[in-house]
């Protein structure tokens, strides 16, 4: 047995799984990304043979192929402890790091990484440093894995670096394709095309047959999740009303959908034997057909059996308990083989002694339970599920096991432990937010599918039983905790949409939440799927709370009416739409404000309600910002406290010419000059507008 060989010759096999927040829309993600891998290199040198000998019974690198990784760990451990040759030495790190990462242990592969990295830096032979363009690139893989894409980025840039002073170009071809896999993870989507596409040319250049099928499924990875970006733009075009946007941006994810289609397709027909990259686009043909508005009903069932029938050829591994968790998740829930497959991935991943695998497979098989009323079992595997996480401290899923176990809890009657399930769950969030928000903005529509629901359904459990809630001493204090997770959620959105944490900062130095001006009755909106909830804040800190009998969706009908009524300044038809809204927001709190007389509102809206101008409201008689002075803020924690100076230097910023696929803006160029005309300052119009 040759370990320095090992390392290398093994690559092939090593098709990692990343998990990432930035796709979200399976338990897992239905596309796993395969890790990159290096071919073997006969011009590298091998340890001699001697190094094995010494043990009896199988060796580490039979260990491996057979999928008994703890016992290959045990191995090199044991065989490191003996060695003094350097070269040896930095092997054997290599191989661990390999084998750690097959059981998803990311920080011990990173860390004897690192350490092999060490030993072949200190021998500066040119071999050597080839090497470290591979090891570079591995570590990229693990962070991105981890959702580090700060640490994942730089490191893979350097390997790429690395691999071309060295005129390597596999290892170059390796490495540009990890760097658009991190793209891809940190939600950067058009680089991580690019890149792709970079990677393939270099491939293509290089007659890397291997290396083309992985490629592509990242390919059409990259292609898909962008579709999925326009896709939801072009439905909140269409809430705005506007169509000429709606149509381009449906366009534009149909071309993406056709691109993505065709690079999983041109990966399979490359295979000439069976690989797991095969598997993953089969699996991702099959994922994405079944989202097409005409499945093609044989073409699934066919890529589906292609991949069911691969997945038994492989040794066991994490990416091996994925491909069958992805493969289970393409089925009906009411098919017995989904069932059969879950147990499946979660044995092997016992086997393994791969806690972060186990989890999802035991949380996605307790959810398979749930679906169907078999909330018993369901209760029990999803708890096992969130202890596997537990240890490897994996709040990514974490938290997934958290709200589902806050679900069941409702689903048993069980309130007091469902409202404690779900703030785990947000308190769990909490602690990953700076991870989220380190993803690029585009990540935003994921926190909507995949985060947003764990804060608004634990608004709700607050607001629908403030009265039955033991923990709560009163609906005050009920009320007050519900608005407290709105913030936290409105804290979340705006970090990830800034893709920074210097939000962080703002909310620690306003903790105090008070009202800066004297007199002032603060309104909460907190819109949820069943119906919205209108909060008063009264100037002596009371609450009172109503609730608006409409669904998220006939909420949203009502307000696009408005908007759209209210832009069309040739008519005044909007007066009806105004005062409809007018009684659904304000009527129920007039006689509240009419004892405490505010001497301001403030307005802090939510989803969809911040696209309504308070102002314009009307109750038949006179607008709102007649009655009251009218003030919008994001929440009492994101706004600075600070004394009101005593002159304005202002900055004045408007763009009313057309920028595709954007319309012009009517009547900004007026708004502008009288803006300027009452508090002063500078004007940038158009061209100045930088």
């Amino acid at each position: 047995m040759k370990v320095y060989r090992l390392y290398f010759a093994q690559r092939l096999l090593k098709l990692g799984v990343l998990f990432l927040l930035g796709l979200g829309l399976w338990l897992v993600p239905q596309m796993f990304l395969a890790g990159w891998t290096t071919p073997a290199n006969p011009d590298l040198p091998s340890i001699e043979s001697r190094t094995e000998q010494s043990f009896s019974g199988q060796s580490a690198d039979e260990l491996y192929q057979q999928g008994r990784y703890p016992e290959a760990i045990d191995q090199w451990l044991q065989l490191l402890n003996k060695s003094t040759d350097l070269q040896d030495i930095a092997a054997i790190h290599a191989n661990l790091g390999t084998t750690y990462r097959q059981i998803g242990q990311f920080e011990q592969a990173i860390q004897q990484w690192k350490q092999a990295i060490r030993v072949y830096q200190s021998l500066e032979a040119a071999r050597s440093q080839q090497v470290v363009a591979q090891l570079l690139t591995d570590q990229g893989q693990a962070y991105t894995a981890l959702g580090q894409y700060r640490l994942a980025i730089p490191l893979l840039e350097t390997a790429i670096d690395q691999a071309r002073q060295q005129q390597d170009i596999q290892i170059e071809t390796a490495a540009v394709g990890a760097l658009g896999n991190a793209y891809l993870a940190s939600g950067k989507l058009n680089r991580a095309i690019t890149t792709q596409e970079t990677a393939l040319k270099l491939a293509l250049q290089a007659n890397q047959f291997a290396y083309q099928p992985i490629i592509l499924n990242h390919l059409g990875n990259a292609f898909y999740a962008r579709s999925q970006r326009y896709l939801r733009r072009a439905n909140t075009a269409k809430q705005e009303g506007n169509k000429a946007e709606q149509t381009t941006l449906f366009a534009l994810a149909q071309q993406d959908l056709s691109a993505a289609q065709d690079a999983y397709r041109r990966s399979l027909a490359i295979h000439s034997q069976p690989s797991f990259s095969q598997i993953t686009a089969l699996l991702n043909l099959v994922h994405l057909l079944q989202q097409s508005p005409n499945s093609e009903m044989a073409a699934i069932a066919g890529y589906r059996s292609q991949a069911s029938a691969l997945i038994p050829q492989f040794p066991n591994s994490r990416a091996k308990v994925y491909a069958l968790i992805n493969l289970a998740a393409s089925l009906d829930p009411k098919t017995p083989e989904k069932r059969q497959i879950l147990e499946q991935a979660i044995v092997i991943a016992r086997q393994l002694g791969d806690a972060r695998s186990l989890s999802f497979g035991l949380g996605t098989l307790g959810k398979l339970y749930e679906s169907q009323g078999n909330f018993e079992q369901a209760f029990e595997l999803t708890r096992q599920a969130q202890f596997a996480a537990q240890q490897v401290h994996a709040g990514d899923s974490l938290y997934r096991w958290q709200w589902q176990l806050g679900r069941l809890y409702q689903a048993l009657g069980k309130t007091e432990s469902a409202l404690l399930s779900y703030q785990q769950a947000v308190t769990t969030l909490q602690s990953i937010r700076s991870d989220i928000a380190a993803a690029s903005k585009d990540l935003q529509f994921d926190v909507r599918d995949s985060v947003e629901p764990v804060y608004r359904e634990l608004i709700y459990l607050l607001l629908a039983n403030q009265k039955t809630l033991i923990t709560s001493t009163n609906t005050q204090s009920s009320i007050q905790k519900a608005l407290q997770v709105a913030e936290l959620l409105k804290l979340t959105e705006l970090q990830n949409f800034f893709g920074d944490e210097c939000l962080e900062v703002a909310q620690n130095s306003t903790r105090s939440n008070t009202i800066p001006i004297a007199n002032t009755a603060v309104i909460h909106s907190l819109v949820l799927d069943r119906q919205t909830y209108i909060v008063l804040r009264k100037p002596d800190g009371t609450f009172s709370n109503y609730s608006i009998d409409l669904t998220k969706e006939q909420l949203q009908q009502k307000i696009s009416r408005l908007r759209f009524t209210l832009e069309n300044i040739a008519t005044n038809e909007y007066l009806d739409e105004v005062k409809d809204v007018y009684n659904l927001l304000i009527r129920p709190l007039e006689a509240d404000l009419a004892r405490i007389k505010p001497e301001t509102l403030v307005f802090v809206q939510d989803g969809i309600l911040r696209n309504v101008p308070m102002a314009a409201l009307h109750d038949g008689k006179q607008f709102l910002i007649e009655k009251y002075p009218i003030a919008t803020t994001l929440g009492l924690n994101l706004t600075p406290n600070r004394q009101r100076p005593t002159e304005f230097n202002a900055s004045i910023f408007g763009l009313t010419v057309e920028v595709p696929p954007f319309p012009a803006l009517p009547n900004v160029s007026i708004e502008v000059q009288e803006v300027q005309r009452i508090v002063g300052g500078s004007k940038f119009l158009d061209k100045d507008f930088t």
